[in-house]
Order: structure tokens, then C-alpha cells, then sequence
């Protein structure tokens, strides 16, 4: 079947699930077949299960595990959650619940920092970095359902992909896909709503005020746009977002698309969307639906409806030097790269300990053809990559045995 990702166990952890058992065992038993499958294929990644938000949780479940794993040589290839904020969907409960869907999603920042934070102290700080983080299950309800397809998992799953994207999770899956997927559901929009309105390359965010019903996120598109997403968690009241972008100059020729729930009583349970007030829009007018024009810039305001997700698109006329500016630490190695002017940009390694480790720096333009390349060993390197065309560049670096991409956009 040529699959490369395999989440060995299921909740092994809990009472509820065949076979269950402890840490301990579990430990052992990973490192068994994380041995055997990669005979088979060394290329394939294999993936632990942990338990979050507290490493304590059945019975030190997770530190057993990985402690086991550990002093057997076997470090997974990630680090597996499962996460429902929520047991039992109920109006009369989501009404008593004034925080409703952002509360949920502030969770996942505690369990992502609870999983690298085991990754650290329990695999080893030189294992730390090498390991990728999953979500194989997540939905704002754990119980199989109607729910699952109704506008509050829209608006829980919509925000749960933003923050997984924000914290470095490799993958997400929603569970119970039958109902996800269904055309028409409001759950059914969010993968193509992120798909054909939303950009690849994630920007940082801040919101300046505390707001736990309101969320931003942002991230650029191949072309260099400004794509934002933002969602508003009350039930009862809309709101204004004061949004500033820094670092561009923001064309006028702005774009929304706004979406709500139809078809119910009570928001969180509605069972159908209106997109820019059109309800229920085709399976094939999601990829070519226009937004709503509004007037942006770099300082200017959008409404957002009550209980609503809204996509913004911004041009952006031009950009400073590159777009972001990089300062990554891994297990003691520091990673920077930062313009150095109009058309040009450079990466510098320097390893805060003692030692020299080899390095490899690839640079690729969008369309995958190396544009750069250069390798050496050392306590620190710098080079720069000038006279480079618009667009957005790869840079993908090997050091010390572990590898880092960022992309970087010239204007």
C-alpha cells in the first residue's frame, strides 16, 4: 500500500479500548515492532501513543512509555494525541459554557507544549528534534453522531487546524470522517474553504486585547497575499477586529468571505452554512467563489458576526526585503535567516556548544528546482543567496543530523 505513517496503539492507555495495558509494557511492546517494521522498510515513520494534557495521566502512562523506549535506544517518529474537548453535545450545556468553542482550542497549545516538553525530558534533548507531533483523532465531541456534523465542530475543527499549523503539528485527522466529509454539512466546508482561500506559509499573529471568544490567524499564499482567518466564538454578540499588518505596504482590492450556521434553533447546532449570505454553495463554486470586496490596508477594521468564521484575502503591493525573519533554536543550535536587501537573503548556523557538525543547505524556488546549494563543517557558517527573482524560496537545512525547512518570500 506504500503507506509511510503508522500510529502504533490505540488509547492503549484506557480501560475503554481491547488490550489496554501499562506504560511499561506498552514501551516494550512499541519498541518490538519499531524494530521489526523498520527491517521491513527503514524509510516508514512510526508513532508513539502519549497522553495529554498531564504527563502524569494513567498511572505516569506516558513517562513509562517513553522511558522504556528510551533506554531501549528507540525514539518514535512522533508523538500521537487524541483530543474532545467536549463529552456530550447539548444546547442546555453549550448555553452554560460562555467561553464555548475558545477554551477548547487554548487547550491544544497545553498539550502540544506537554508533548515536547516529554519529548525533551524523557527521549533525551538530543532526540527532542527529530520528532514530529499527530493528532490521528480530534472533533469537539467524542461521541459518534449528528453533532459531529453540525456548525460548532465547523467552527472547533476550522480552529483546531489553525493552531495545530501555528505549534508545528506535522498532521491532524478528524475522527469519524463519514459524518465530516458528508456535502452540504458545515463541517464539509472547512477543508475546502482553507484549500482555495487560505495561504500555505503561516505568519505570526497576536491579538493585542484578551478576547477568549475571538481568534486570528494569518499566513501568506503562493502569490504573496495576506490571507487571514478569524472566528468569533460568541453565540450572542458580534464584534469589530482592529487588524494591522506589519512589515507591507496592503493594496485596497480586499476580500471576505463570511460564513454562519442555517437550518436550526440555536447556532452551534445548525445544520447548514451560508457563505457571503448564499446558503448551502455548491460542492464545485467553493474553488471559484468570489469574496465580498472590502477596502483593506495596513490599519483597518471587519466586523464579525456573532458565532461566525471569516477568510480575509489582502494584496499586498510590496514587501520588505523577505517576509519573515527567523531565529530557531534546536537542542543548542541556533538557525537564523534574515534579509540582507532588496532581492537577497542569508542563513547563518553557529552550534552553541562545543564541536563542528556538518552541514547542507539546499534552496529551492516554488517550482522545486534547486537555486542553491552549499555543505561544509564548522562552528558557524554564513552565506547568502543574491539577486534573487520574486517569489517564494525553500530553504531546507540538514545540521547536526536534524533537518529544518522555512520558506522565505523575495519581493
Amino acid at each position: 500500500l506504500g503507506a509511510k505513517y503508522w500510529e502504533i496503539g490505540n488509547e492503549i492507555f484506557g480501560s475503554w479500548e481491547q488490550g489496554d495495558t501499562t506504560g511499561a509494557a506498552y514501551g516494550q511492546l512499541f519498541c518490538d515492532f519499531y524494530t521489526a517494521m523498520k527491517a521491513v522498510d527503514s524509510t516508514i515513520k512510526i508513532g508513539a501513543v502519549v497522553t495529554t494534557p498531564l504527563e502524569t495521566d494513567y498511572d505516569q502512562f506516558s513517562i513509562n512509555a517513553l522511558g522504556n523506549m528510551k533506554s531501549s535506544g528507540v525514539i518514535p517518529d512522533f508523538l500521537i494525541i487524541h483530543e474532545y474537548p467536549y463529552g456530550q453535545l447539548t444546547s442546555v450545556s453549550y448555553q452554560s459554557d460562555t467561553a464555548v468553542t475558545g477554551e477548547w482550542i487554548d487547550r491544544i497549545d497545553s498539550q502540544v507544549t506537554t508533548a515536547k516538553a516529554l519529548a525533551k525530558r524523557y527521549l533525551g534533548s538530543a532526540n527532542f528534534g527529530k520528532v514530529e507531533y499527530f493528532y490521528t483523532e480530534f472533533n469537539a465531541d467524542r461521541e459518534n453522531g449528528s453533532q459531529e456534523s453540525q456548525f460548532l465542530n465547523a467552527m472547533y475543527i476550522s480552529q483546531a487546524l489553525m493552531e495545530f499549523a501555528r505549534l508545528g503539528v506535522t498532521g491532524a485527522n478528524p475522527w469519524c470522517a463519514d459524518y465530516y466529509t458528508t456535502d452540504g454539512n458545515p463541517t464539509w466546508y472547512v477543508r475546502p474553504m482553507f484549500v482555495y482561500h487560505y495561504g500555505k506559509y503561516v505568519v505570526n499573529t497576536s491579538i493585542g486585547q484578551s478576547n477568549i471568544r475571538t481568534r486570528a490567524w494569518a499566513a501568506r499564499d503562493t502569490l504573496g497575499n495576506v490571507t487571514m482567518f478569524l472566528a468569533n466564538n460568541s453565540v450572542a454578540s458580534s464584534c469589530i477586529a482592529n487588524i494591522v499588518l506589519k512589515g507591507c505596504s496592503a493594496g485596497t482590492a480586499g476580500q471576505k468571505w463570511v460564513m454562519q450556521g442555517v437550518g436550526g434553533s440555536w447556532q452551534p447546532e445548525f445544520t447548514s452554512i451560508s457563505m457571503n449570505g448564499t446558503t448551502s454553495p455548491s460542492a464545485s463554486s467553493i474553488k471559484t467563489l468570489s469574496g465580498q470586496s472590502f477596502t483593506s490596508s495596513t490599519s483597518f477594521s471587519v466586523t464579525l458576526p456573532a458565532y461566525s468564521m471569516t477568510w480575509l484575502k489582502i494584496p499586498v503591493s510590496n514587501i520588505s526585503k523577505t517576509l519573515r525573519r527567523e531565529n530557531v533554536e534546536l537542542s543548542g543550535k541556533s538557525i537564523n535567516i534574515r534579509e540582507t536587501g532588496r532581492g537577497a537573503f542569508s542563513v547563518s548556523i553557529m552550534d552553541a556548544t562545543v564541536g563542528h557538525e556538518a552541514w547542507t543547505v539546499n534552496v529551492y524556488d516554488f517550482a522545486g528546482k534547486s537555486v542553491y546549494y552549499n555543505k561544509g563543517n564548522g562552528h558557524e557558517a554564513f552565506f547568502k543567496l543574491e539577486k534573487a527573482a520574486s517569489g517564494i524560496y525553500f530553504c531546507k537545512i540538514n545540521y547536526g543530523g536534524m533537518n529544518y525547512t522555512r520558506a522565505v518570500v523575495v519581493k
